[in-house]
C-alpha cells in the first residue's frame, strides 16, 4: 500500500504504515489517536501496524480534509487582501508598477539606491531578482516612501508647464 496524495504519503515499511505530511498540528492529533501510533523522527512520519488499515484509511480523509479547508482559508484570505489592496491602491508613481497579488505588495521601479535603503527597513521586503515584495500589512510604509515620491514627480510637472 503506497497511497499517496499531495498532502498526505503512504509507505509500508514491514508490519508498518508510514504516514507523512508537513507539519500541522490538526492533522498531528487525528494521527496520534490512531492505535499505537509513533512518531518516527529520521523518516519524519508517523508509524501505525497494518492491522490498523481500515482506521489509517479514515485517519489519512480527516487529514486531507484539514489541509483542504487550510488551502481553502488562506485562499480566502489572500483573495480579501488583494480585494483591499485594489480598493485602496498604493499611490501612483510615474516609472513604478505597485499591485497586489497572493496577499504581497509587488513593486518594480527603476534602481535607486535611496529607495533600496527605503524599502529594505521594511519587515518582510524581499528583492526576487525582478521586483521587491512586500507583506500586506507593509501598506502604510510603503505609502509612506511612495507618496513623496509621486508629490515630487507633480511638482516637476508643474514647473514644466
Amino acid at each position: 500500500m503506497q497511497p499517496q496524495t499531495e498532502r498526505v504519503t503512504l509507505t509500508e515499511h514491514g508490519s508498518r504504515l508510514h504516514i507523512s505530511f508537513r507539519y500541522n498540528p490538526d492533522a498531528i492529533e487525528v494521527v496520534k489517536g490512531l492505535p499505537g501510533a509513533k512518531y518516527c523522527g529520521y523518516k519524519r512520519s508517523w508509524s501505525v501496524s497494518v492491522r490498523y488499515r481500515k482506521r489509517i484509511a479514515e485517519a489519512v480523509e480527516r487529514v486531507e480534509a484539514i489541509f483542504a479547508d487550510e488551502a481553502e482559508a488562506k485562499a480566502a484570505t489572500l483573495k480579501a487582501l488583494d480585494d483591499e489592496a485594489a480598493r485602496d491602491p498604493l499611490p501612483e508613481v510615474r516609472g513604478f508598477r505597485c499591485y497586489s497579488r497572493n496577499g504581497l505588495w509587488i513593486i518594480s521601479s527603476p534602481f535607486s539606491p535611496g529607495l533600496v535603503q527605503s524599502f529594505k527597513t521594511i519587515k518582510g521586503a524581499k528583492w526576487n531578482g525582478s521586483a521587491w515584495t512586500f507583506p500586506s500589512g507593509a501598506r502604510e510604509e510603503l505609502t509612506a516612501i511612495l507618496a513623496p515620491l509621486r508629490e515630487s514627480q507633480i511638482e516637476k510637472e508643474r514647473a514644466l508647464s
